[in-house]
């Protein structure tokens, strides 16, 4: 169980598991009842919420109504006027204040929101979504607000692959493969690592997230040797999940990740919860083009948000779009 309380201890509560999404949000209301340039809310199941003390404690706050209902709603502790968890009783999913956990929710942040009105004095400066209210409600109309049961993992094969789940000790075969090669990582949205240790951090963090079922990883090995090539990883949000991976400098043109990416792909959907596979790749990024079009990834053109690519830079660069619905 994962404890959290608001700042005096009067309202004390526990969640068997956090379920995400694990949004920022930057918008107005957001940062004047956190006090801060953005709130932080992880979703949880209401079945595994209990408060253990002080809902004697707990009032609320509506503000008046902008655009449609319901009201925004600030729930707070009366005494030391932290914000708390206050779900509706009629539902089965809420957002608990981030800040207000003891432990680690095992899930990391997921994408920041209503950026248009972020704090002037703030910058985003991590390589995370970024999505506006239009863009934002675009997303939850098509994919939903909360995220569907997790996959069932599990490893998979090619004529000429194993995709396998990571271990510990592949931080060192990515470091010296992959994750320290600049040019290999030049259009990826994550940083090339620096360090074995940066290597180390980034493998924990992968497995933490594929035990949640927020990102589901494979390291890719030729057969019959060992070797890692590379590594393909989803991420699933609603019904829909987005693809990225990374390959080996010389095995650039063989086919391999396009073998890769429709195994994921045909797991995806055999899983049963994923009605749609979609990735984007930077628009010069042209070998990752053709791999997703060999895959079946249909191409739409611009994607409607501009990435960061921090190897890059950090500005936003225009993407390209594609996906595959059933």
């Amino acid at each position: 169980m994962l404890k959290g309380s608001c700042l005096c201890g009067g309202v004390r509560f526990e969640i068997a598991k956090a379920v995400g999404p694990f949004e920022l949000c930057h918008c107005s209301r957001c940062r004047k009842s956190s006090g801060s340039a953005f709130a932080a809310f992880v979703g949880v199941e209401a079945a595994d919420y209990r408060l253990l003390a002080g809902a004697e404690w707990i009032a609320s706050y509506d503000a008046p109504i902008l655009r449609a209902p319901p009201p925004y709603r600030s729930s707070f502790c009366r005494r030391c006027g932290s914000p708390v968890p206050n779900p509706d009783p009629a539902a089965d999913w809420f957002e608990v204040p981030a800040g207000l956990l003891d432990g680690d929710p095992q899930l990391a942040p997921d994408k920041h929101i209503f950026v248009e009105l972020r704090a002037p004095w703030f910058d985003i400066t991590d390589a995370l979504p970024r999505f506006t209210a239009a863009e934002l409600g675009a997303w939850r109309r098509q994919y939903g607000r909360r995220p569907r049961p997790v996959l069932a993992y599990r490893e998979l094969s090619t004529a000429r692959l194993r995709l396998r789940r990571p271990r510990s000790s592949d931080a060192e075969l990515i470091f010296a493969g992959f994750g320290g090669d600049p040019e290999v990582m030049r259009f990826l949205a994550w940083r090339a690592h620096a360090s074995l240790a940066d290597a180390e951090a980034a493998v924990a963090r992968r497995l933490e997230r594929l035990a949640n079922g927020v990102e589901y990883s494979w390291i890719l090995e030729p057969l019959p040797s060992g070797a890692a090539l590379g590594l393909i990883s989803g991420w699933l949000e609603g019904d829909a999940l987005e693809l990225g991976f990374v390959l080996v400098r010389p095995s650039w043109g063989q086919g391999l990740m396009t073998e890769a990416t429709i195994a994921v792909k045909d797991w995806a959907f055999g899983a049963g919860a994923v009605r749609c596979v979609w990735a984007t790749c930077d628009v010069e990024n042209a070998a990752s083009a053709r791999v997703l079009e060999k895959a079946g990834l249909e191409p739409h053109g611009l994607f409607e948000r501009e990435v960061v690519r921090p190897n890059l830079g950090s500005q936003p660069r225009p993407s390209l779009h594609f996906s595959h619905r059933r």
